[in-house]
């Protein structure tokens, strides 16, 4: 059977991107067409005006590097077309400004897996369903002729098989069952998961070299794609097949990590940035009840709904229509629209204080919650003296200080973002990616442990774990706290600290 017809997407960073009959069908369902109006970085636009893209533009990035991985590996069209395939979808349960829904709504439904579990619901009870649609209803009969050669060529769909609904909507479902299962990979350390999302895999090497270059970064976008993949192999470890990567490579593998350090050092945790995702969160965590979130989460049907035009039209909605609201309700969507204001306007909270921290043997992660603690109770001791010894204040600024003292958590946001690190040995050991060690003796595979203790310099790149601390407040309450010098000064932790 000869190969399909296909199309291409154009992408400033990866060049031509050919999608197959049957990715052209997926791209253009509304679970994948949703992407286009889910942002990839949410609140670091407010910094980086050019870092606009969204998650559909990775999706696709994510699918032809994994495309890549298939065509070195020489994997047979089925697996090909399972990883390339994995790469579109697997941002599919991301909601509204993607990782900051995570912190909030998933959190508090319960849903543990966040994102990561809402795409293997929606794999299950949406996606086949929609892929039938598109089949029937939007495609034209060359196409389909097209879809269903190329599910034969892929393998989810026998040769003998029909053109009724009922085959291929069973053929959907399998390929839809598939995905998933690449994706519990991820306990086995297995191969094809890693390649997707590894800790060199197609989704890491997408978003460095794609946020980098959207944030106008690009120096940090240090990945050489084509060397890498091409020192790629899957050996049998111990009778199980793993992903392995030549040592010839390793400084290559480094520059990678190296450039995600520099990006969440520069771009993600940028301090403006996290103050734009922290509003973000905190207008998701006020419309929570409002909006019925919850329900929705649970409901992938419904899920699928939700860009971020759709929750901004529901905002409004609320907002317009406040005084049908209960008074509990009315107040949060009132305080919800305000902060949106604020956002949109690029009113942004504002950091007050700053600690970052590294602790030898211990992971700084565990503390970091008790540092913002014991930051802000200094602060709040600086504000009570204060207060106490100037009896002559505006009544105003009187009444805003003593609010900062009762309800400190409406006034002081502490933010813990993930600790970070250059290269942290547990993820390609958690993960069983290993490293071939060659010589003109022998050639042998290492975990990344054995590597850094075989060689030392790279040992000194990878012990350490860097935590930030910081506490914001609004512009107003910056204002006042730096006109009666009462922002926090630098002082060092009582730890053992160091960059």
């Amino acid at each position: 059977m000869k190969e399909t017809d296909f199309k291409v997407a154009r992408d400033p960073l990866l060049g031509e991107i050919r999608l197959s009959p049957l990715e052209m069908l997926i791209a253009d369902i509304p679970s994948i067409q949703r992407l286009r109006s889910v942002s990839q970085l949410s609140g670091a636009e407010k910094v980086y005006p050019g870092a606009t893209h969204t998650r559909f533009l990775h999706s696709l990035g994510v699918m032809h590097i994994a495309g890549l991985y298939a065509e070195h590996l020489q994997l047979e069209p089925h697996k090909s077309r399972l990883l390339r395939l994995s790469g579109l979808f697997h941002d599919i349960g991301h909601g509204p400004y993607s990782h900051q829904f995570d912190e909030v709504v998933y959190a508090r439904a319960k849903i543990a897996g966040g994102h990561d579990d809402q795409r293997a619901r929606i794999l299950r009870e949406v996606v086949p369903e929609q892929m039938l649609e598109a089949y029937r209803n939007r495609m034209k009969e060359y196409w389909r002729k097209e879809v269903q050669k190329d599910l034969r060529l892929s393998g989810f769909l026998e040769s003998a098989a029909s053109d009724t609904d009922e085959a291929i909507l069973a053929a959907f479902a399998e390929l839809c069952r598939e995905v998933n299962a690449l994706f519990e990979g991820e306990a086995l350390g297995t191969p094809f998961f890693n390649i997707v999302q590894g800790p060199l895999g197609a989704d890491r090497m997408d978003f460095v070299l794609r946020d980098a270059y959207y944030s106008g970064t690009s120096q940090y976008g240090t990945v050489d794609l084509q060397r890498i993949i091409r020192n790629s192999s899957i050996v049998a470890v111990k009778g199980v097949e793993r992903l392995c990567y030549d040592e010839k490579v390793i400084d290559n593998i480094y520059a990678v990590l190296f450039g995600r350090f520099m990006m969440y050092k520069n771009v993600y945790f940028h301090k403006t940035a996290r103050a734009a995702d922290l509003m973000l969160q905190k207008i998701l965590e006020l419309l929570y009840k409002p909006l019925g979130l919850e329900a929705i989460v649970h409901s992938p049907t419904e899920f699928v709904k939700w860009s971020e035009p759709y929750f901004l039209q529901q905002l409004w909605k609320l907002y317009h229509n406040r005084d049908t609201l209960s008074a509990e309700n009315k107040t949060l969507v009132e305080a919800a629209f305000q902060l949106w204001e604020d956002y949109s306007s690029r009113n942004l909270w504002k950091m007050i204080r700053e600690v970052s921290f590294s602790i030898a043997g211990l992971d700084p992660g565990s503390i970091a919650n008790s540092v913002g603690m014991e930051t802000l109770s200094r602060l709040k001791s600086s504000i009570q003296k204060f207060l106490n010894q100037n009896g002559e204040l505006q009544p105003e600024e009187r009444r805003r200080f003593e609010h900062m003292l009762a309800a400190p958590e409406e006034v002081f946001h502490i933010d813990t973002p993930y600790k970070l690190s250059l290269a942290h040995p547990a993820e390609f050991f958690t993960n069983q990616v290993y490293i071939v060690s060659s010589t003109q003796e022998n050639r042998k595979l290492i975990d990344f442990e054995e590597f850094l203790k075989e060689n030392p310099f790279y040992q000194t790149l990878s012990n350490s774990l860097l935590q930030i601390v910081r506490i914001y407040v609004d512009s107003a309450d910056r204002d006042l706290l730096q006109k009666y010098r009462l922002v926090p000064k630098k002082e060092p932790l009582n730890l053992t600290t160091r960059w």
